[in-house]
C-alpha cells in the first residue's frame, strides 16, 4: 500500500495515537535552534518555548561562523548578537542547552593554510566555551560536518579538545557527522558525545513509494550508508552517548527525495501530510532506538510553516511530536 493510499485511510489524528511508545523519558528531547539573522529574538524564544510545552528538554543553539572554504579565517556572523539574549532565555524556563559552532557549506571547507586554520579555530572554539561556562551551558558541538577536515588531522583535534577540557573540564564536547562522514572521520575517540545528522532520501516516488519501502530506505535503499547499523556500530565501538542533533523534513510533497535539499522544494507543494508520515517514521525508527541518547529535531525559529522550511511547528507533524515526547501514548 502506498503512502499515498495510507494517507486517504487515516485521519489526521489516528497516525499519533495509534504508534508505539517505549517510554524512554530519560533521553534528550531537542530542537536545533539557528540562531541567525533570519529570525528575531522574540520568534526564537517564542518557538523555544512552544518546543519546551510539547516536551523538549533541550535546546541546541546553532551559532553562524563565516568562511570561504579554501581560507583559513572564520568571522562571526552579525546573527550571532542574538545568542546570549537566546541564552538568557532558555535559562530563564529552565530549558538545557548546548551550542553548536556552525561553518557554511562545511563538508567542502579544506583550508590551503590548515596549520593557520586550526589555530584560529581553537580560539573560535574557546571563545564559545567561555560564553557557555558562564552561562550554565554544558554542551558544546566543536566539529559540523567537517568532512575533509575529520578524515585526517587528529593531533590538531587533539590539540583543541585538550586546550578545551584543560580550561573546562565540566563542559561535555561533542562533534557531529554527516552519514557519508561516518567512514571517513578518524577523531571519534575525542569527543564526550558522539553525534550524526541524519536526511535520508526514503523514496524516489514521493508519496507512491509504500510504507513498507520507505521502511526499508533507513537501513539504506537509497543511500551507502545503512543508517541503522551505522548506529549500532557507533555505539559498540566507542560506547559513548549518541546523539542525532539534526533530522526533519519540510512539509512538502517532493521532500522525501532528499530531505537534506530543502532549496529544490520550491518545485513542490505545500504538503504536511508528507512531513507528517515522515516524522513518523523518524519516532518509530530513530527515537525508539536503545542507541539513541538525544534527538534534536532541526529548524525551530520559523513563525510559520512553509514548504522551503523545516519547521514542525503548527503542522501535523506537532501532534507526532507531541504524543511520543509528552509520553502520552501507551
Amino acid at each position: 500500500m502506498s503512502v499515498k493510499d495510507l494517507f486517504a485511510m487515516a485521519n489526521r489524528t489516528s497516525l499519533a495515537e495509534n504508534t508505539s511508545y517505549l517510554g524512554r523519558q530519560e533521553k534528550l528531547k531537542g530542537v536545533s535552534v539557528p540562531v541567525n539573522l533570519s529570525f528575531a529574538v522574540s520568534d526564537l524564544e517564542n518557538s523555544i518555548l512552544r518546543a519546551k510545552n510539547i516536551g523538549a528538554n533541550i535546546a541546541l543553539l546553532s551559532v553562524q561562523y563565516n568562511q570561504n572554504s579554501t581560507d583559513s579565517v572564520m568571522t562571526s556572523d552579525t546573527g550571532n548578537s542574538k545568542l546570549q539574549p537566546i541564552i538568557d532565555y532558555c535559562n530563564s524556563i529552565g530549558i538545557a542547552m548546548g551550542i553548536r559552532i556552525m561553518l557554511p557549506s562545511p563538508s567542502n571547507i579544506n583550508p590551503s593554510d590548515i596549520v593557520t586554520w586550526f589555530t584560529n579555530y581553537k580560539q573560535v572554539c574557546l571563545d564559545i566555551a567561555q560564553l557557555a561556562n558562564q552561562n550554565s551551558v554544558k554542551y558544546l558541538g566543536i566539529s559540523n560536518e567537517l568532512l575533509l577536515m575529520t578524515s585526517g588531522n587528529h593531533d590538531k583535534w587533539q590539540d583543541i579538545y585538550t586546550s578545551l577540557k584543560s580550561v573546562y573540564p565540566n563542559l561535555l564536547l561533542f562533534l557531529t557527522m554527516s552519514a557519508s562522514e561516518y567512514k571517513t572521520c578518524i577523531i571519534l575517540d575525542l569527543p564526550d558525545i558522539i553525534a550524526v545528522n541524519l536526511y535520508p532520501r526514503i523514496t524516489l516516488l514521493d508519496t507512491d513509494e509504500t510504507d513498507e519501502n520507505m521502511r526499508a530506505a533507513w537501513y539504506g535503499n537509497y543511500s551507502n550508508v545503512n543508517l541503522i547499523d551505522m548506529l549500532q556500530k557507533l555505539k559498540d565501538t566507542y560506547s559513548k552517548p549518541l546523539w542525532v542533533t539534526e533530522v526533519g523534513c519540510s512539509p512538502n510533497n517532493i521532500a522525501l527525495r532528499d530531505t537534506a535539499a530543502s532549496s529544490t522544494f520550491s518545485s513542490g507543494e505545500y504538503s504536511e501530510e508528507t512531513q507528517e508520515f515522515y516524522y513518523k517514521y523518524i519516532f518509530e525508527i530513530i527515537w525508539q532506538s536503545s542507541n539513541i541518547d538525544c534527538m534534536s529535531i532541526w529548524g525551530v525559529g520559523s513563525i510559520a510553516p512553509a514548504k522551503t522550511s523545516y519547521t514542525f511547528q503548527r503542522t501535523l507533524a506537532e501532534q507526532i511530536v507531541k504524543k511520543y515526547w509528552e509520553g502520552e501514548i501507551i
